[in-house]
C-alpha cells in the first residue's frame, strides 16, 4: 500500500491522526508532530531524519501559527521539495497540506472542512 497520513482536528477537540505509512516503515515517529489540544503535523515522503522540520512544525503550532506560514517557514529548511506536509490546528482552526515535486510519481494531498472538523490527508506514490 502506498503511504498515507491523516489529520484531523475540530474547534474544541483535539487532533486526530492516522497513518498507513508506519506499517512498512519504522520512521513514523520521525514523521509525525502531534500537539494535543493545539494540533498536529505530518512530514513524510524523505520524513524528518535529521530532526530539523518536527520542531519547527510543534513550535508553530504552539505559537498559533497559521498552517500556510508553518509551510512557508519550513520551505527554507534543505530537502524541502523531497517532503510532503500535512498540519491541521485547533487554535486557528485552519489546515494545510504540501507536496514537494521530489517526490515519486505522485505526490499529493487534500486539505479542508466537513462540519466542524477540519482535516489535511497525503499520499504518495
Amino acid at each position: 500500500p502506498y503511504p498515507l497520513c491523516a489529520l484531523a482536528v475540530s474547534d474544541e477537540r483535539p487532533v486526530s491522526t492516522q497513518s498507513t505509512w508506519g506499517v512498512q516503515n519504522s520512521d513514523l515517529p520521525r514523521a509525525t508532530a502531534v500537539v494535543v489540544r493545539f494540533g498536529g503535523a505530518f512530514v513524510q515522503s524523505a520524513s524528518d531524519g535529521d530532526g530539523v522540520r518536527r520542531p519547527i512544525l510543534r513550535q508553530g503550532i504552539l505559537n498559533g501559527t497559521s498552517p500556510a506560514e508553518i509551510l512557508q517557514i519550513v520551505s527554507s529548511v534543505n530537502g524541502h521539495q523531497s517532503r510532503q506536509y500535512g498540519i491541521a490546528t485547533v487554535s486557528n482552526f485552519d489546515s494545510a497540506v504540501f507536496s514537494g515535486s521530489q517526490n515519486g510519481g505522485f505526490a499529493g494531498g487534500v486539505h479542508g472542512q466537513v462540519a466542524n472538523i477540519k482535516y489535511s490527508i497525503q499520499t504518495r506514490a
